[in-house]
């Protein structure tokens, strides 16, 4: 799996860490994995060929939704700054259209407008468009919520606060113990609630029925 490699911290089980980009010389521990992943698990995640492959492997029923604020990001590198307003604008309509196919529609008249200029960004749009494109499905609401992947980054940034200073750890439970403490230190501090939360709440459970707790 491109960007991961196994760390062998047991006999008999392996952790997958993320090698990070290009100028990383620190191997970080990946900790989007479940806390009950077994041998098993994290072998089939490393066999798998990409990471939406590797979620889908483990849970086979996610939904992936790319970050769009990443995206975006992504498709302003190059952009020169003449032009950024505008494109941004057009750009824009794609993402906040009221629907996937009044998105893909907004995609056509940007590459339209931008192609000649800007050709890698309209593509780029269209070889992720699987995975930019889940939150259209759902209400405003629950689109705010997911749309981008800022929250979880945070959270996992915290975590690798705690990882990144002991590179080895002895046993699996001493890795595990030590995330359990974090996170539970970490969520002290989530006293917050969102206004819109019961609306959220609502949704979902119509959603994914099945899977929410009662």
């Amino acid at each position: 799996m491109n960007g991961f490699a196994a760390l062998d911290i047991h006999p008999h089980r392996r952790y997958v860490v993320d090698i990070g980009g290009r100028r990383s010389s620190r191997c970080r521990l990946h900790t989007n994995l479940p806390y009950s992943c077994t041998h098993w698990t994290l072998h089939k995640i490393w066999e798998c060929p990409g990471f939406d492959a590797a979620i889908h492997a483990v849970f086979p029923k996610t939904e992936i939704q790319n970050c769009i604020i990443h995206q975006l990001r992504n498709s302003s590198k190059y952009v020169s700054y003449k032009d950024l307003k505008a494109l941004m604008a057009d750009l824009k309509a794609v993402y906040a259209a009221v629907d996937e196919q009044a998105a893909l529609d907004a995609l056509d008249v940007f590459g339209e407008h931008w192609d000649k200029k800007y050709p890698k960004i309209s593509q780029s749009w269209r070889d992720n468009w699987a995975n930019l494109s889940t939150y259209f499905k759902y209400p405003q609401e629950v689109r705010r919520l997911i749309y981008t992947t800022n929250t979880i980054e945070g959270f996992n940034r915290q975590l690798r606060k705690v990882t990144k200073s002991k590179s080895v750890f002895p046993t699996d439970d001493s890795l595990l113990k030590m995330l359990y403490l974090a996170m539970m230190d970490i969520t002290k501090k989530w006293t917050g609630r969102r206004q819109d939360w019961s609306m959220i709440h609502a949704q979902m459970a119509i959603y994914f029925a099945e899977r929410m707790p009662e």
